[in-house]
This record gives C-alpha cells, sequence and structure tokens, in this order.
C-alpha cells in the first residue's frame, strides 16, 4: 500500500510510514501529533539526544516536499529509477534487452545446428580406405553369405538359409604363362559341366541337364575392369528345350601378372540368391595400391 500522506510504498502489516512517519494504523493521532508538533522518532529521546541530522520533523519533511525532493508517487519513481541504475546486475540487463538477448540465442543455436550439420555430413562423406580381400581384388559379400572355406588361392561363399549349397561364389586365384588362358578356363568347365549318360547307350538321362553357354566380354561393367564372362543356361523342364534358366555364371580376368576366376552357382534359379550374387559383382574392384601384395 501507499502511505496516505508522502505516497511512499508501505509494506503490508507496517503500522508507521518508514519515509514521513505517518501512523498508518490510527490516521487521527497523526493530526494530533501535528498539533502538539510532535517529532514521532524523538519522542523517547531524552533532553539532551541531538536529533537525527537527516531528520524527519515535519518542519523539516515540509520543506522537503516544498524543494520538489519528495513528490509522491513520482519522487518513488526517481528513487527506485536511482536505485536500480547504480546497483545493476545480470537479470537487469536482461530484462532491459529481451529482444537483443533473443537475437544472440537465436544465431547461438543456428551456429550451431551449422557446426553439428558440418561435422554430421563430414563423416558420413568420410573416404573408406579399402583393402584387397584376396590378391589385389576387394568384393563385399551379402550379408546372407558366409565363408566356408580359405586358402591363399580360393575363398568360398555359400549363403546362410536352406538353399546351402546351391546358391555361392568361389574366388580363386594365381599366375598363368599361357597366352590363351580365357578360352582354356571355359573349356576345362564346359569339360565339368558335361551331362550325366547313361554308360550303356550313352543317351541323355533327362532334359533339364542339357546347358547352352553364352560367351562374351563384361567391358567397363565392373568398376571399370574388363572381365569374361561364361552364362551357362539349361531347360527349365524336361518338356521344354529352350535353356531359359541360368544356373552357372564363370567371371575371368587378370590383374598385376595374376589371373582371377569366379564360380557363380544359382542352381534353383532363386530370385534373391540371383540379387545376393549381383550385389557381390557390383561391389568387386581392384586396388590400384602397389605396395598390395597377392596371397
Amino acid at each position: 500500500m501507499r502511505c496516505p500522506k508522502c505516497g511512499a510504498f508501505v509494506d503490508d502489516g507496517r503500522d508507521v510510514c518508514f519515509m514521513c512517519g505517518t501512523n498508518l494504523k490510527n490516521p487521527n493521532m497523526n493530526n494530533n501529533m501535528n498539533q502538539n508538533n510532535q517529532n514521532y522518532f524523538n519522542n523517547n529521546m531524552n533532553q539532551n539526544s541531538q536529533p537525527v541530522s537527516s531528520g524527519f520533523s515535519n518542519g523539516s519533511m515540509n520543506a522537503y516536499q516544498n524543494d520538489n525532493k519528495f513528490n509522491g508517487l513520482n519522487n518513488y519513481d526517481n528513487i527506485y529509477n536511482s536505485v536500480k541504475k547504480n546497483d545493476r546486475d545480470f537479470f537487469d540487463f536482461v530484462s532491459d534487452h529481451k529482444i537483443l538477448v533473443y537475437i544472440v540465442l537465436f544465431v547461438f543455436v543456428v551456429l550451431i545446428l551449422v557446426f553439428a550439420a558440418n561435422r554430421y555430413t563430414k563423416y558420413k562423406n568420410k573416404e573408406v580406405v579399402l583393402e584387397p580381400v584376396i590378391g589385389h581384388l576387394y568384393f563385399k559379400p551379402d550379408s546372407s553369405f558366409n565363408l566356408q572355406n580359405s586358402s591363399n588361392d580360393g575363398l568360398t561363399y555359400s549363403i546362410s538359409n536352406s538353399q546351402g549349397s546351391n546358391c555361392l561364389f568361389k574366388i580363386s586365384t594365381g599366375t598363368s604363362d599361357s597366352s590363351n588362358y580365357v578360352q582354356e578356363y571355359f573349356e576345362a568347365k564346359k569339360e565339368e559341366l558335361e551331362p550325366q549318360r547313361n554308360e550303356t547307350n550313352l543317351t541323355v538321362v533327362n532334359n533339364t541337364q542339357v546347358y547352352t553357354v553364352q560367351e562374351g566380354e563384361m567391358k567397363n561393367t565392373i568398376n571399370d575392369s574388363t572381365w569374361s564372362y561364361m552364362n551357362v543356361f539349361y531347360p527349365a523342364s524336361t518338356t521344354t528345350t529352350e535353356p531359359t534358366i541360368l544356373k552357372y555364371r564363370y567371371l575371368t580376368t587378370t590383374y598385376k601378372s595374376l589371373h582371377y576366376d569366379i564360380e557363380l552357382t544359382n542352381s534353383n534359379n532363386d530370385a534373391s540368391c540371383a540379387a545376393a550374387l549381383d550385389n557381390f559383382i557390383l561391389s568387386m574392384q581392384f586396388i590400384t595400391d602397389d605396395t598390395s601384395d597377392s596371397e
């Protein structure tokens, strides 16, 4: 509340105004005190006591008011603002500059997000150093394949489900002095694939064992490498003669005096197996680091 006489703010429950000494509990007493020219703050002082230098007698208070130094509410605001200016802290600054503080916080958050995005982009685009798996050849098997056999000159991976050996690939490498290595390699594979025949009359047991080959070169299709290929097709059933099912594929090439032979098997003509084998083929590439040694 405010003092009815001087307008100063007074805490609720106080009996006396701390500025002018007005009795807030019994306003009538104030009139009697003024009539008797009494000073509330000096009532209990002895005769030898000296008045307080600042003085709050009616005369001095009137002079203070007449000097326009104490003007009710306006004077209180002046005093409050004066104290506020002389005793400011961080929270006062924030309260007076809210817009500026919001702008600074917004810019700070944006900078943090830009920094985080930059770090994440660098992490995602970090160049992966590839190491050769066999010889100078790098590849990444599909997650459905497991390594079955491993040696210095060969690896075998088969699919990790019920198909087992019906879906697999083999890689072998080594040196060769033959100038006609590719043709010799394909001829050897054809002999392995000769259909089973009856020993008596040498007739084909059933139509599904008769194969047809398709040969050629895969140029610049596997990470800028040139591979020779031989695809082996079989009829779909004993009643058909058109070979439409691709069961075996053979790839071969040479790199840095080594030959690389790859056998791919999909004897059940399974679509998921075909996709997994394709993923493996597309992952193949030769590591050009001259320090890489063949295994």
